[in-house]
């Protein structure tokens, strides 16, 4: 693991703790000892990492069935194949998965 890494894990640990004490940005950098503005900048970037780094989205693929009434989203990819999504997949799931396939 690079310097890079290791002092981002830390700061993770740090936000984690800041946002577990229910404390101030003010009063939680002082008690720390990290200035205020760098708990602020790791906390949006931490934040920013985890909405451009999806985790795993699980995926189940189904056979074809005959068409019916469209109950789900219909998403067809360049290669032809269709991934419907059901009206039930919205939110934080939804957003992953999008995430997931522009990724691709």
């Amino acid at each position: 693991m690079g310097k890079r890494e290791q002092k981002r894990r830390k700061m993770a640990e740090v936000i984690e703790r800041w946002e577990r004490s229910g404390k101030s940005a003010r009063a939680f950098s002082e008690e720390a000892k990290v200035a205020e503005s760098r708990l602020r900048y790791w906390r949006s970037r931490i934040r920013r990492e985890a909405v451009a780094q999806p985790g795993f989205v699980p995926v189940t693929i189904l056979p074809d069935e005959p068409a019916g009434p469209a109950l789900c989203f219909e998403l067809t990819l360049g290669d032809g194949r269709r991934l419907r999504i059901p009206p039930a997949l919205t939110g934080r799931p939804l957003r992953q998965l999008l995430a997931a396939l522009r990724a691709c």
